[in-house]
């Protein structure tokens, strides 16, 4: 048949040999037989098809049970060790889940016994794994930010174990689905430079990397150090330059260490307070207290009235030290926190005064107010 046919005369009678013959007999069983597999799809392919979907939900199985040891050793702070002497957290949990588990218990063992090359358990995989979901987490905090359009960061430089000088950048906005205001780490930066100049070419080149507009920016939160807030160049200078509307809030806490080292060398009075936390102070006001053991009495009675924590430590058998941490140091850093909540609020008065005089804002025009919110 590969030449053709024409002898269309005898055409029936070559026919009905053709159907007659043993060939074509054989050929038309085969068919048959392989309509009859595809219908109760009992082919090979099938049978194939079935042992790369098993195989498929195996490795899903175990990678599924990995990654979410890895979340939890990240949730709860954990060490993550993969290998040390009778193995590290990672591996435990893994021996922990094979008492319960067969797929996972089926897998270590093969491991265990060299049946197999692959186990997703060698220290490349599980920081490939961690990068994956710290790139999964980047980006849910970038759509979420995105999707609140404005935001603030908190910026800050530390020195590494390595003596490498790292920025840490931390966005704060306001939730849109549940508006609450979150406050996420998105990383560390390797810092060349610390200028004011370098330290802004570096947060926007990050900020272009999350696809975040500068001109969303309605807040900066940094330290008091010169190239940080200089008035002429510091970054929150720069990045006013950018954006007005980025409103600069320097760090309480550095603020708060700066106005205390500055009055504590000006004035002697504030020395002596401060150099009182030492041994040598404590002992020198135990010596001026002498005479008025009522007030050494009596101190747990007013802790009681004034303070309260949860907590309780061990008891301590010494009445001179346990009246020196439970009563002294514990005014005295009540003293400091004081302090630090007095110039907390005396910055926000400064700043938002002209919210709470309410009978004047109805009064005011559109100008005048403002005038009076930008100043």
């Amino acid at each position: 048949m590969s030449l053709g046919y024409n002898d269309w005369k005898n055409f029936s009678s070559v026919l009905s040999f053709h159907e007659k013959s043993l060939e074509h007999i054989s050929n038309y069983k085969i068919w048959y037989d392989l309509r009859k597999r595809l219908q109760t799809k009992n082919t090979r392919a099938n049978e194939l098809e079935k042992v790369y979907e098993m195989e498929k939900k195996h490795w899903f199985d175990i990678l599924e049970r990995i990654i979410e040891v890895i979340k939890f050793l990240g949730k709860q702070c954990l060490h993550y060790t993969l290998y040390k002497e009778d193995n590290g957290n990672f591996l435990k949990l893994l021996e922990l889940l094979t008492k319960f588990d067969a797929p996972m218990s089926q897998h270590l063992q093969k491991s265990i016994n060299k049946e197999t090359s692959v186990n997703y358990l060698s220290k490349g995989i599980q920081n490939k794994l961690i990068q994956l979901i710290a790139d999964r987490i980047k980006d849910s905090i970038i759509n979420m930010t995105k999707n609140a359009k404005y935001y603030s960061i908190i910026l800050d430089c530390i020195l590494d174990i390595s003596k490498t000088e790292q920025m840490t950048i931390i966005i704060r906005f306001v939730n849109a689905d549940n508006s609450n205001i979150e406050e996420h780490f998105l990383g560390f930066v390797d810092i060349s430079y610390s200028t004011g100049a370098s330290l802004v070419d570096c947060i926007l080149q990050k900020l272009d990397e999350f696809g975040l507009n500068i001109s969303d920016l309605r807040g900066q939160g940094y330290d008091n150090g010169a190239n940080m807030e200089g008035k002429k160049s510091g970054v929150q200078r720069r990045i006013l330059n950018l954006n007005l509307k980025a409103f600069y809030v320097p760090c309480a806490a550095h603020t708060l260490n700066l106005v205390v080292n500055d009055a504590a060398r000006v004035n002697k009075e504030t020395i002596g307070f401060f150099e009182n936390r030492d041994d040598e102070g404590f002992e020198r006001l135990m010596k001026e207290a002498a005479g008025d053991m009522l007030m050494i009495s009596n101190w747990s009675q007013l802790l009681n009235q004034f303070f309260f924590y949860e907590a309780e430590d061990e008891p301590l058998t010494d009445p001179k030290q346990n009246f020196k941490i439970n009563c002294f140091l514990t005014i005295h850093d009540a003293a400091l926190m004081s302090l630090e909540e007095y110039d907390l609020l005396k910055n926000t008065i400064e700043n938002f005064d002209f919210l709470c005089k309410f009978s004047k804002l109805n009064a005011l025009s559109q100008e005048e107010l403002k005038n009076t919110a930008t100043t």
